[in-house]
């Protein structure tokens, strides 16, 4: 419909009809007769179709019923995300109290752990004896050599707990090899991305650093030590720290001395060599 028909137009009759034929149906028909029209050409031209604007508004009350319910399930959202953190925040604080207490009422090899600092002295004078030799594990016979020392001297000890001699259960080493893992993990990004330049340049890189410091990651710097009982872990643990404390025992002129286990059971045991001076 052009401006000048729309001026011409009965607006009020219009109104009327439609609210009485045409609200609250899905349609409605409503013939063009000269009532739709004041006066003008527009009216006196047949087979003219016109387009009706109009306003689709519900009535107050369903408005308010609406507002209602989505004001309520607002409020509702408001308290779930609310509940939510208040719940993550509850994991948070309590998730180191539940582990200390299922540490507390559960016994595990990592309770009766403790970490012994390699003597280096002893280490290089033990290792002479077995240069040149394939025909034994030079590692191997130092771990008994020192699981012989650790027992015989604890077993002396006075008791903690209980009398009777201690056992090492096993022996774990660890290695100052941070960087050589460092170079595997980049040798897996490449070999995950099919990169065969990097791949090469990485595998060179890896091959001249183990040759350059191989001495350096095949000898061990600290050691996990094992207990098979409380008794054992706690009669390290006592042992005298310093030279000049009385009942000291001194390897190659060093005291002998076992420290506290990070976290033994929650950690990878390999490849987790610490500076001593970070300890």
């Amino acid at each position: 419909m052009n401006s000048s028909c729309e001026k011409e137009m009965n607006q009020k009759w219009i109104q009327e009809h439609f609210d009485t034929h045409c609200l609250g149906k899905a349609s409605c028909s409503i013939p063009i007769g000269k009532e739709w029209f004041t006066e003008g050409k527009c009216a006196q031209v047949p087979g003219k179709y016109f387009f009706l604007q109009f306003k689709c508004q519900e009535k107050e009350a369903r408005e308010e019923e609406k507002s209602s319910f989505f004001t309520i399930f607002g409020w509702l959202e408001i308290l779930g995300a609310t509940l939510f953190l208040f719940g993550i925040y509850l994991m948070k604080t309590r998730q180191p109290v539940l582990q200390n207490k299922w540490d507390k009422w559960t016994q595990t090899a990592g309770d009766y752990t403790s970490v012994y600092y390699i003597n280096k002295k002893h280490y290089k004078k033990f290792m002479e004896k077995y240069e040149g030799r394939e025909d034994v594990s030079p590692l191997y016979e130092y771990q008994c050599e020192l699981i012989r020392i650790w027992e015989d001297e604890l077993s002396k000890r006075p008791k903690a707990i209980e009398e009777g001699p201690v056992k090492i259960a096993y022996v774990v080493w660890i290695f100052d090899n941070e960087k050589m893992i460092n170079l595997l993990i980049k040798r897996g990004k490449f070999i995950s991305s099919s990169n065969k330049k990097k791949l090469k340049e990485i595998n060179k890189e890896i091959d001249e650093e183990f040759q350059k410091n191989f001495a350096k990651y095949t000898t061990p710097k600290n050691a996990l030590v094992v207990f098979e009982t409380e008794e054992g872990l706690l009669r390290g643990r006592m042992l005298p720290k310093k030279k000049t404390d009385r009942g000291v025992y001194l390897l190659e002129g060093e005291p002998m001395t076992f420290k506290r286990a990070q976290e033994p059971t929650n950690i990878l045991w390999e490849n987790r060599m610490v500076p001593i001076e970070d300890v």
